[in-house]
């Protein structure tokens, strides 16, 4: 993949390049660089950022989650800002 993928509205979406905005899916992972706003249960990211995460089970292995409103979220990178979550 060389594009962008915005606005996938899909159940399995996979990314393994650039970016994922404002995804509705059901299961995402991403090897690239941002997921913005995604808003289904399961993301799992494996590189640099999630923003706005509003999903059941989120797994972060790189750096930055920002304002993750999850009920699971595990972090083996860096920096989680305004968590609010049940389970850390």
């Amino acid at each position: 993949m060389d594009r962008e993928v915005a606005n996938a509205k899909r159940r399995n979406v996979k990314i393994v390049d650039k970016r994922v905005a404002h995804v509705k899916t059901k299961i995402v992972q991403n090897v690239g660089t941002v997921i913005a706003n995604a808003k289904r249960r399961n993301v799992t990211i494996v590189d640099k950022r999630v923003a706005y995460v509003k999903t059941k089970n989120a797994q972060n292995v790189s750096t930055v989650i920002a304002n993750a409103k999850t009920k699971n979220v595990q972090i083996v990178g860096i920096v989680i800002a305004n968590a609010k979550c049940s389970k850390m």
